[in-house]
């Protein structure tokens, strides 16, 4: 589908940048529309935040059945994930297979960092270039890189002279690091600091944090997924895809006439409040249902997602009793933990 351009034809249709889990996808869904696609991805394999964050404890923070792709029944078949909330090292190895199922890797050009992207009006095309000076010309440029794929290293005095061992989260060793014995610095709690620090603690002779705002973070009770489960979620997950997208498409056409009520006057602007309100009980009513399913299929699933929250803090106050009966657990015990 590529068009000829005036200084000669376009290396490909589509370049996407980034080989994680939105430019495989991305590159599946090319080939079969038939375009000519090319990934550039700047690390040695494909998995994107899961190649790059390989600190101890990163698992992904979405359940792992939800989390994997939904655009084929028989790679949603044949994968088993072992833990509710998969750790990086399986959520890798499922990126892997799933670029060797679909032979993706043939249309992924790794070791390849994009340095500049710019649209070249004469030729109506994308020019990519390269660190290594290379240049790609394609009618249409994805920018498949995350909203987190640039590392922050903070710019402290002395870092650079800093004699000890110095790592980072998004870009640690792909190897063992051995903190035994050591006195360990962490500066910050964001997500990937939650869960790393408990692992590091355990290894290393003193470990201090230094935190600027306190976090708030709820226990996530993982665990093996029940068998009863998996059949749930695979019997049930296209109701519940299409659940989503039908709520999420009525919120966003009830907006229109809300957004621009002098336009559309108040017949439509009012048309627009009930479909927003029927939208919200539709949502409200599915995630309700795909609860109380899914702890019948998957014990602790409505207290993992209720303890500690704001939540349950007001059921516990309000309707003691009724939390007790969905939970099985003290009313106080959502403070305690």
């Amino acid at each position: 589908m590529a068009q000829a351009s005036r200084n000669g034809a376009l290396d490909f249709d589509v370049v996407i940048v980034g080989a994680g889990f939105a430019g495989m996808y991305m590159l599946y869904r090319l080939r079969g529309l038939g375009f000519r696609a090319r990934v550039l991805e700047a690390g040695s394999g494909v998995g994107g935040t899961w190649y790059w964050n390989r600190y101890p404890g990163a698992r992904c923070d979405v359940e792992s059945m939800e989390y994997s792709y939904q655009f084929s029944d028989e790679l949603q078949q044949e994968w088993e994930w072992s833990e509710r909330y998969a750790a990086q090292p399986e959520l890798l190895r499922y990126a892997n297979h799933v670029a060797d199922r679909f032979d993706l890797r043939r249309d992924i050009q790794f070791d390849t960092r994009v340095t500049t992207a710019a649209f070249d009006e004469a030729d109506g095309c994308w020019v990519i270039e390269t660190r290594d000076g290379a240049r790609t010309h394609a009618a249409f440029i994805i920018m498949a890189t995350g909203c987190l794929s640039s590392p922050n290293t903070p710019t402290f005095k002395g870092l650079e002279t800093f004699k000890g061992e110095r790592y980072h989260t998004g870009h640690w060793p792909h190897g063992p690091v051995d903190f035994t014995g050591k006195r360990v610095a962490i500066i910050g709690t964001g997500s990937s600091a939650v869960q790393s620090i408990p692992i590091i603690a355990a290894q290393a002779k003193h470990l201090t944090v230094f935190q600027r705002t306190a976090n708030f973070s709820v226990p996530a009770h993982n665990g093996p997924i029940e068998p009863d489960y998996v059949d749930f979620f695979n019997g049930g997950q296209k109701l519940y895809f299409w659940a989503i997208v039908a709520s999420a498409g009525l919120f966003l056409l009830s907006g229109v006439p809300l957004w621009f009520p002098r336009t559309f006057g108040r017949t439509l602007t009012a048309v627009g409040h009930v479909a927003h309100d029927v939208a919200a009980i539709v949502m409200l009513v599915g995630f309700i249902v795909h609860i109380y399913e899914a702890t019948a299929a998957q014990p602790g699933t409505f207290q993992s997602m209720t303890r500690g929250t704001v939540a349950t803090r007001w059921a516990w106050t309000h309707h003691p009793a009724w939390y007790k009966r969905a939970t099985g657990r003290d009313p106080r015990d959502g403070i305690k933990n």
